[in-house]
């Protein structure tokens, strides 16, 4: 009997021994679960503060970029204007500058036409002189070589000036597309002081190669005789004086060329004038073709 009561005894105190620590593990998880609980809506309040800093971000940032991209178009705008201002502009100029070559060119050919004609009649005026004062030399065949020599002097003459005078028309075409570009890379924002100053030089020495080149076209050369023993040297006057005369005209034509080369060069050396696909050294090559027709 005393060994049941004890076991019972003993039963009892391990099944409150037992409980106890049940109810203290209890205890302890209902405390976690709460704070899991709110880990959980501190959590989720953060994830929503964050949501909604993000789309306050996102918002902020397409009115800037809005902004953004209406002033981009704005001064896009003006630049277009400015640009198509400029480009008539441009136009303009590159019209009146053509008007003005093609008068040049017209005026300088009223002028060699005119000294041409009032040259022809000259030729022919000393032309019969020429026969009279032959008339004095017995040598038929020499009178003959005279007045062919006298033929071909004027004859060259009148050839040679309207060869020069097409060489100044090309090299006049060169310093055009020079011209050109230079108002192109002007439009630019580009500094073009040096090539305005050797185009101006080279349209000075192209106005000067035209009247040189009339001048010459209105002159005529004429054989004069003083005697039969003196007739090879009387020639040889009127070839030397024909000569001297194309070398001089010769001269101002390739002192055209080389102003307008000058101001090709300058326009080359300009950092990026070349952006534009202007001819480049083709303003070069174009001089350098002119002179030597000149020869």
């Amino acid at each position: 009997m005393k060994k049941a009561i004890m076991a019972m005894a003993l039963f009892a105190a391990a099944a409150g021994f037992v409980a106890r620590p049940a109810m203290a593990q209890s205890e302890g998880s209902g405390d976690r679960a709460g704070i899991r609980e709110q880990v959980r809506g501190e959590v989720k309040a953060l994830r929503e503060n964050l949501k909604e800093e993000v789309r306050q971000a996102r918002v902020r940032a397409e009115g800037e970029a809005r902004a953004i991209r209406e002033e981009v178009r704005t001064q896009a705008e003006n630049v277009k204007n400015i640009s198509r201002e400029e480009f008539e502009a441009l136009k303009i100029r590159r019209e009146e500058a053509k008007r003005q070559i093609e008068a040049a060119r017209e005026t300088a050919k009223q002028q060699l036409e005119a000294r041409r004609e009032a040259a022809q009649r000259v030729i022919e005026t000393k032309r019969e002189e020429l026969k009279s004062r032959l008339g004095a030399i017995k040598d038929e065949k020499k009178k003959e070589i005279v007045a062919r020599v006298y033929n071909k002097v004027n004859d060259l003459n009148a050839r040679l000036s309207d060869r020069y005078l097409e060489t100044l028309g090309k090299i006049e075409v060169v310093l055009g597309n020079v011209k050109s570009r230079a108002d192109n890379a002007e439009s630019r924002g580009l500094d073009v002081a040096a090539a305005r100053t050797a185009i101006i030089s080279a349209e000075s020495a192209l106005a000067a190669g035209r009247a040189a080149i009339t001048a010459q076209a209105g002159k005529s050369y004429d054989i004069a005789i003083t005697s039969s023993s003196t007739l090879r040297s009387d020639v040889a006057a009127a070839r030397d004086a024909l000569k001297n005369d194309l070398e001089t005209a010769r001269g101002a034509v390739r002192a055209a060329h080389d102003a307008v080369r000058a101001a090709a060069v300058a326009l080359a050396q300009i950092p990026r004038v070349n952006e534009t696909g202007g001819d480049g050294g083709r303003s070069g090559n174009a001089t350098s073709t002119s002179a030597e027709n000149t020869e």
